[in-house]
């Protein structure tokens, strides 16, 4: 079930997303934008994402009409500036298991990326592409959450060049669905 959002997902989000800048990478129909915009209390949310009905591509970053303290930006991560990327956390969730150029080095520019997704590694199913995973284990571990519908892994700070921290299971899940470790 996609984004199946329980109550450890949600408080375990909560002080990474109070009054905090949030980047929502990937925001499809808006629902975990919405839960940091409205309950968990973010100071200012923004959603990209390739596909935002009413929002024409090109025409930048756009204040969502109902949604408060809440900017969407209709565009590919490859083609989003770096700089208004720039935030506390960087969440992204069920991303699509192929490479999405872009999404990793919009990553980078977060104090905070949160992952939510399921890597099946019995069935091979990933969510995500595999540079995806490789970025968050150059990052330290602060919290995972396994649920048999979503997991959700939060990494903070960059780990020293060439370092790389063991992965948590729904990491390694998502390795090894991609064949390998």
């Amino acid at each position: 079930m996609f984004l199946h959002l329980t109550s450890q997902i949600i408080e375990a989000l909560r002080p990474y997303v109070s009054e905090k800048v949030v980047v929502d990478l990937g925001a499809g129909d808006m629902r975990l934008t919405a839960l940091c915009a409205r309950k968990l209390g973010a100071a200012r949310v923004l959603a990209v994402d390739k596909e935002f009905g009413g929002v024409p591509r090109g025409r930048g970053v756009v204040p969502h009409p109902w949604l408060p303290r809440t900017t969407v930006l209709r565009s590919y991560f490859a083609d989003v500036r770096a700089d208004i990327c720039v935030a506390d956390l960087a969440l992204v969730s069920w991303p699509a298991n192929h490479a999405m150029p872009g999404l990793v080095h919009l990553l980078s520019c977060a104090k905070v990326v949160a992952y939510i997704g399921r890597n099946d590694a019995e069935d091979g199913t990933a969510c995500g592409p595999r540079d995806l995973f490789e970025h968050m284990l150059s990052r330290d571990l602060l919290a995972v959450v396994e649920h048999a519908d979503n997991d959700l892994v939060i990494v903070g700070a960059l780990i020293p060049a060439g370092a790389r921290r063991a992965p948590s299971k729904p990491e390694a899940d998502g390795f090894a669905a991609w064949g390998a470790t």
